[in-house]
């Protein structure tokens, strides 16, 4: 017994020495290197990688990276560290990438810089600062629009007074409680909303239970419209008072002394009719542009020189008490005969079937109006009419941008209309909520209407407007290069080299929606084995097609907007040089407006050689991977049996819907053809042409790739709809790999893509029907 006791107690003891020997060893630390400790890039966003290093590794450990930035995407360990810039549409932002490996931290200083445009960060609230509110308790809220946001920046609200409580902000609205105010006197206290470095300090304010509950507007411009639009005498004065932050809008109708056309001072008031009361409109902008009625009121009206004070008081039909002041100039007082400019109260779009259709009506008052019929297909918007000049084109076969003479009419106020011979509208944008509109329209019998407004136009959604670039010297760094070489013979006496320099990837038949594109167009004596462009220098030359010229009728620059049309402000050229180094472009360019554009291209100058059988670009409008895992899609399965002519295999036809009663959103369209001998048609199948549908071996388990016949798709499809079920530029023919269908237990199905367009973009994952 007692040998085995000591025997216990040697254990520990040997333990303790085994440690003390291991201990004693050196190992060497892992060390981590990274090829870069900062990286900057372009606004328009990339690919990019971090090469790494890792010396003496420990077995245990895996590098990691990380980053806190919405806008880098796709962080990758792999061989190399890599990850996506997105593009930056606002300013100068940073950020770091964390890169660690068993105890080793080390960052990647990121910077990203702006696209050179103006983003004053501003926020504007509604109302604008000051929110006025009953006695009872009730739920505040304060609406808000951040222009120009900072990534990362979040809206801070406080406020000291205990009778609000509550306080929360959403990506629109600040809302918040406040209890009863019992007292006889109203309450005010200050709301300190605090946005990166911006400070606003906003006045709340509460009427007491004895308050007359008057609502305090003080208004920042003034304007008068012509009494003349209206066939009215001169002495009807007709003002429209707004504020800078385009929240409020009061039309005022005031009869002044006859025989005046400047409005003298006085008060004016509903009893004494001096007060027009169908003229007398108050328009909050911020809450659906409602006009709000009164029923009494009066306005006491002081002038010294050509400044007005406008002290203003109203009852709405709502028992809402307004105070109303104005202190200032009163634009085009003197215009009350002045019958050549229309200034229209009210303007309102109404979107027809046809994107890109909008009627403008321009009212006179509450019954009257003008009506241009507009046609916009560059934009292609419901939404609003893009910039650009409108002119009257009876059938619209000749501009994408036209006022259709069908539609449109000009109001005689007596239920006659007169149509138009002629029309010129300019539409222009400001921001996101004021439209200018500026131009003329005649009628067939002579009558004229100038107009030149800016104001909110109802029924225009301009919160994803973007406006062109200004008219201004260019110079774009192309990432990509595309095109086509065409031997000597082909109508030229040279080589001709035709492609494209853009900063988005490269169709040629469907441009990537906002992406900005230059055509080239170059001839040379030399051809390359890889037809690349030969080097060089090589000058602007009028319909030339010779050695060394830049042929000037297919060289241009053109945008393209977000719906994947072309802008209608192309760049057209009048001089340039292009010069072709080694795996390098550089040209400089003149505009017909005397701008410079300047183009760099680094990269492969290797072009596609001629054939007669090419098929010079792809049907695809994708410009990216399609990753689906889409659920509660309902399908629509028709079965047409031979009706290609595919014996023994059945002919289904299946349309998978995003969403259920728009059936607007992602549309998969897909023609199946399954083996007749088996029950129900769940199989694995793979692509078949439409050309090999002769070949049982071909077409027994497969799906038809997607084709045109003429401009119609056939076969199966990818493509997102508006939401009038019109095509978007996001579609896609699918052309190769598998779908999977499979019957769940509940009777659904499930169709598992692997497939590709014809442009190589992969669409992907899985879509389970309801």
């Amino acid at each position: 017994m007692k040998k085995l006791f000591y025997l216990f107690l040697a254990l520990p003891l040997m333990f303790v020495a085994c440690q003390l020997s291991e201990s004693t060893v050196d190992k060497p630390e892992p060390k981590l290197q990274l090829s870069t400790s900062k990286m900057e890039f372009l606004s328009e966003g990339c690919e990019a990688s971090i090469g790494y290093t890792i010396i003496n590794p420990v077995k245990s450990a895996e590098l990691q990276a990380t980053c806190s930035a919405k806008w880098i995407t796709g962080l990758t360990v792999g061989e190399n560290i890599t990850f996506n810039v997105e593009l930056n549409e606002g300013r100068d932002r940073e950020t770091k990438i964390v890169v660690t490996y068993d105890a080793i931290s080390v960052d990647v200083a990121i910077k990203q810089f702006s696209d050179g445009k103006d983003h004053t960060t501003e926020i504007i609230f509604n109302p604008a600062d000051k929110l006025t509110l009953s006695h009872e308790m009730v739920n505040g809220k304060i609406g808000y629009t951040i222009n120009s946001p900072i990534d990362e920046a979040e809206l801070n609200v406080t406020c000291e007074a205990d009778w609000i409580s509550n306080i929360a902000v959403d990506d629109k609205n600040i809302t918040f409680d406040l209890t009863a105010n019992d007292g006889e006197l109203r309450r005010e206290t200050t709301m300190t909303i605090k946005y990166d470095t911006l400070s606003y300090d906003y006045r709340i304010v509460q009427y007491s239970l004895t308050d007359n509950n008057t609502i305090e507007l003080k208004m920042d411009w003034a304007t008068r419209v012509p009494s003349s639009e209206y066939n009215l005498p001169s002495n009807y004065f007709l003002i429209n008072f707004g504020d800078f932050n385009e929240l409020l809008h009061l039309q005022l109708a005031l009869i002044s002394n006859a025989g005046t056309d400047i409005l003298q001072a006085g008060t004016y008031s509903l009893i004494t009719e001096d007060l027009l009361l169908d003229g007398t409109q108050l328009y909050i902008l911020s809450e659906g542009d409602t006009p709000y009625k009164f029923n009494n009121g009066r306005v006491t009206v002081s002038v010294e020189e050509n400044i007005y004070n406008f002290d203003i008081y109203l009852v709405g039909n709502d028992e809402r008490n307004y105070h109303i002041t104005y202190e200032g100039e009163v634009a085009k007082m003197n215009s009350g005969n002045n019958g050549d400019l229309f200034v229209p109260y009210m303007v309102v779009a109404e979107s027809w079937f046809t994107p890109g259709n909008i009627t403008l009506q321009f009212y006179l008052n509450a019954a009257f109006c003008h009506e241009l019929d507009m046609y916009d297909f560059i934009g292609n918007s419901k939404d609003y009419l893009t910039e650009g000049v409108y002119t009257l084109d009876n059938d619209g076969s000749s501009k994408k941008q036209y006022i259709s003479n069908s539609g449109s009419k000009y109001s005689l106020g007596n239920g006659y209309v007169e149509y138009l011979s002629e029309a010129e509208i300019e539409i222009k944008h400001n921001n996101k909520r004021t439209t200018t509109i500026k131009g003329y329209f005649k009628t067939e019998q002579g009558n004229v209407v100038n107009i030149d407004w800016t104001g909110v136009v109802d029924g225009f959604e301009l919160a994803g407007y973007v406006a062109p670039e200004p008219d201004t010297d260019v110079e774009m760094t192309a990432q990509y290069l595309k095109g086509d070489y065409f031997p000597m013979g082909m109508n030229s006496s040279a080589h001709n080299y035709y492609f494209t320099l853009a900063d988005m990837p490269i169709n040629l038949k469907y441009p990537a929606p906002s992406s900005v594109n230059f055509s080239i167009d170059l001839y040379s004596a030399t051809v390359n084995e890889d037809y690349s462009i030969p080097q060089g220098t090589y000058t602007f030359s009028t319909n030339s097609k010779v050695d060394g010229c830049v042929n000037s009728a297919k060289t241009l620059g053109f945008k393209v907007d977000a719906s994947g049309d072309k802008h209608s402000k192309d760049y057209n050229f009048v001089d340039g040089t292009v010069v072709v180094g080694e795996r390098r472009i550089d040209a400089e360019f003149t505009t017909d407006t005397g701008k410079k554009v300047t183009l760099h291209y680094e990269g492969d100058l290797a072009l596609r050689p001629y054939s007669p059988d090419n098929n010079y670009d792809y049907v695809s409008r994708l410009y990216h991977d399609i990753e689906l895992n889409m659920t509660g899609v309902i399908y629509d399965a028709s079965n047409y049996k031979n009706w290609y002519g595919t014996t023994g295999a059945d002919n289904w036809s299946v349309m998978l819907y995003e969403n259920e009663k728009k059936r607007d959103g992602i549309v998969i369209s897909l023609d199946f053809f399954a083996d007749n001998s088996v029950d129900g048609w769940d199989f694995t199948y793979k692509a078949v042409q439409e050309n090999q549908l002769n070949d049982p071996e071909a077409y027994m388990n497969s799906f038809l790739a997607g084709y045109l016949v003429s401009t119609t798709p056939a076969g199966s499809w990818y493509m997102v709809l508006d939401d009038n079920s019109n095509p978007t530029f996001e579609m896609a023919p699918i052309v190769g790999g598998t779908i999977d269908v499979k019957t769940n237990e509940d009777g659904s199905k499930t169709f598992t893509f692997d497939c590709v367009d014809d442009a190589g973009n992969k669409i992907t994952g899985t879509v389970t029907t309801i």
